[in-house]
């Protein structure tokens, strides 16, 4: 891959693109901040805080063709800093999956943090 994108999108329809990464070929970087505005009630379902990762070449005449993703559920995240009033913070490691095959394409390291309207 000479350069891709990774798109982010939350549940509600907010979807957030990165910049390219260029010449970067099998290892790219992107090293972006998102920042997503949600709300929060425990009582909501659990695919409400599901935050879909998707990594995307970049074609320049066609239309660029989805490489793999994943999906992290952050509502443990988002509860644990409304029950604390304090950052919360996950950083790990997720599998990249081809949905076309179901095979492991690679791996992306992702941290999310929750941070309430007062400390943003």
């Amino acid at each position: 891959m000479s350069s891709g994108t990774l798109e982010v999108m939350l549940i509600g329809g907010q979807k957030i693109k990165s910049r390219d990464s260029f010449n970067q070929g099998s290892t790219p970087t992107w090293n972006t901040t998102f920042k997503f505005d949600v709300e929060y009630c425990p009582t909501d379902a659990d695919d409400k805080h599901k935050i879909t990762f998707r990594v995307m070449d970049e074609d320049l005449i066609t239309a660029d063709d989805e490489l793999g993703g994943f999906e992290i559920n952050a509502k443990r995240i988002i509860s644990d800093g409304m029950m604390s009033g304090q950052t919360a913070w996950c950083l790990d490691t997720y599998n990249i999956i081809c949905r076309r095959n179901g095979n492991k394409y690679g791996e992306i390291r992702v941290g999310v943090r929750f941070l309430s309207k007062n400390q943003s």
